[in-house]
């Protein structure tokens, strides 16, 4: 206390130099990089480059220790104070890392000042190569690639991280690999041959073809850390993903690859081991107190719930993500959460909500990363419930093209080909989407039973009846096993049809109900109202949309402009409510001048304004 008083007491600029005495005795005799920090953080001065040395060093021992605050206020220091230009990149990346467990916003800020540096050719060959996998980390696969690009191209390209630069371990390691790293004796002799697992990844300089990116493991390697891991089917990625899982400590370079093998293990229907795991990273983020790595794992279950058709508690938990961003505006990772809110809202028929989050701006650099597929998909199924057919079949090709660039082409990922052939249904055009359905369904990844199930579902669409029948009965079967509740409700709703236009009424109202219950239980409003028009508005209350309507439209009128406005054709429309054309015809005629409007797409918003005035 005495001593904290007399410093106290001292002038500013003579208990600085103070400081710095202490720190430079202490450096030469040998002291602890963090008790000489704590002098130079107090000056706030670190002459010299043996001060920037121990800055850095004391940034490595804090973040071991989960002291972000502390590691932070070194780098910045060490970084102002580095008069070797040369070397401050390398400073500002440890930077970036630093703030991936508090703030993904700023270290994307760092991410995005060093791109820009890289592009002014101002990095060396070492540093772009510390870069790339950052980049990789932030799902910044267009920009990471591009420094690839430029490190293959550079003479110096080779063994750049051998003196243990940030690394990156190569994702999916081998069995064996997994096995050696729990066993130090089972580590193979050192004149047996290296498994690429054992050491970062470097691009290669050989000639050696490039894989396909349909082969599932990705045209490029800057992408293997998002790719599916296997051979392609559903038991060796759900393998690969478990190995990781129980191997791999969570670290700022392997959090990415944890949170992706979650996904993985949900993707290929593991739910409940997914949310398990999810539910143990989380756990320790929390107790960490790295918010920025509570905020990855946040929308990972976000995502997980909206696998499984829970809308209510997807939106929430991708709220709750971006509470942990702060800045999320203008960051490239906010697009994940926020493409899952839009599909959950869009899903549930909050068509204003989405449309209130789709406005607001998103950084140029998310559609360069992983986050802009997501986002794509989600405004495509958003322009596909606002019948904006074009601008759906724009962004879910895009994506597509994208994900075929980056080596991500895989419909468990990315099920764009079944999201463009919905689109391009709507629109008459059959032959696209037959060709987008068939290329999906002889792709070595038509075994997954969500793959399978929605291709089968829409194919079913321009079938003969039998046939039609047959595939929605193998879509329902496969749905089932997928656990994807909202996409089984779909091919229910389309089966319950085809049952009406057999003549089968029993068999199709079972069918119906069935389809309209399990899209309540998932909240999905969209499309109660799509399956059962007026029992899903009743639904909403004593004083809902129904009692909007009424006074205008009658029952039959309303059934058939709710099913128009969500995009059904009339031969679909006369399919659900057993009817001919010609009936869905006069019905419309009648809705269009009692609503006065002349055009179709003029239906959601017509009959949303109605629903308003009834609220």
């Amino acid at each position: 206390m005495a001593e904290a008083a007399a410093l106290d007491a001292l002038d500013p600029s003579r208990r600085a130099h103070l400081h710095r005495r202490a720190a430079a005795l202490q450096h030469h005799d040998g002291a602890a990089p963090r008790d000489v920090a704590r002098h130079l953080l107090a000056a706030r001065h670190a002459a010299g480059p043996w001060a920037v040395s121990v800055l850095r060093d004391a940034a490595e021992q804090s973040l071991a220790q989960d002291d972000v605050a502390s590691a932070v206020s070194c780098l910045e220091l060490a970084y102002g104070a580095c008069v070797r230009e040369r070397e401050r990149p390398e400073i500002r990346i440890r930077l970036a890392a630093a703030f991936g467990r508090t703030n993904i916003a700023v270290a994307e800020e760092h991410l995005a000042d060093l791109v820009a540096t890289l592009r002014e050719g101002e990095l060396t060959g070492h540093q772009t190569a510390l870069l790339v996998p950052l980049l990789v980390n932030h799902g910044r696969l267009g920009e990471a690639r591009e420094a690839m690009d430029r490190l293959n191209a550079a003479d110096d390209a080779r063994g750049l991280c051998a003196d243990g630069g940030f690394p990156m371990a190569a994702p999916w390691p081998s069995t064996a690999h997994l096995a050696a790293r729990r066993d130090p004796a089972a580590r193979r002799d050192p004149g047996t041959r290296r498994d690429p697992a054992d050491k970062p990844f470097l691009p290669r300089q050989s000639g050696a073809p490039q894989p396909r990116p349909e082969d599932g493991r990705g045209q490029q390697p800057t992408a293997a850390l998002w790719a599916l891991p296997g051979n392609g089917t559903s038991e060796a990625a759900a393998h690969a993903a478990e190995q990781v899982l129980r191997s791999s400590p969570l670290t700022d370079s392997t959090l990415v690859l944890l949170v992706n093998a979650v996904r993985i293990l949900a993707r290929t229907g593991r739910y409940d081991t997914a949310d398990i795991w999810c539910h143990r990273l989380l756990g320790e983020a929390t107790r960490r107190r790295c918010p920025g790595w509570q905020a990855h794992l946040l929308a990972v279950r976000a995502e997980l719930s909206l696998c499984r058709g829970l809308l209510a508690d997807a939106k929430e938990c991708a709220q709750r993500a971006l509470t942990h961003v702060p800045g999320h505006s203008r960051s490239v990772f906010a697009g994940g959460p926020l493409a899952c809110q839009v599909l959950a809202c869009t899903a549930m028929g909050r068509y204003d909500e989405a449309t209130q989050l789709l406005s607001h701006p998103v950084p140029e650099a998310l559609f360069h990363s992983v986050y802009g597929l997501g986002y794509l998909r989600a405004r495509g199924h958003f322009h596909l419930a606002m019948n904006r057919l074009p601008a759906a079949v724009r962004d879910f090709l895009t994506a597509g093209r994208v994900a075929r660039e980056w080596g991500l082409d895989h419909p468990v990922l990315l099920p764009w080909r079944t999201d463009a052939a919905e689109a391009f249904l709507r629109l008459g055009e059959t032959k696209r989407a037959d060709q987008l359905l068939t290329e999906q369904l002889v792709s070595p990844h038509s075994g997954n039973p969500y793959v399978r199930g929605t291709a089968l579902r829409l194919r079913a669409q321009t079938a003969a009846p039998a046939e039609r029948l047959r595939l929605l009965s193998e879509a329902v079967s496969d749905l089932q096993s997928s656990g994807d509740r909202l996409a089984l409700a779909r091919a229910l709703a389309d089966l319950g049809a085809a049952y009406h236009s057999r003549n089968e009424p029993v068999r199709a109202s079972a069918t119906v109900r069935r389809a309209w219950q399990l899209a309540k239980e998932c909240g999905a409003q969209a499309l109660c109202d799509s399956i059962l028009p007026s029992r899903g508005t009743k639904d909403r209350g004593p004083d809902g949309r129904a009692a909007a309507t009424e006074a205008l439209l009658s029952e039959s009128e309303m059934r058939v402009a709710t099913l128009a406005a969500g995009g059904n054709t009339n031969r679909e429309i006369a399919g659900r409510l057993c009817v001919t054309v010609s009936t869905v015809e006069q019905h419309l005629t009648r809705v269009y001048r009692k609503l006065n409007i002349t055009r179709r797409r003029e239906l959601p918003t017509r009959l949303r304004h109605l629903a308003d005035q009834a609220n």
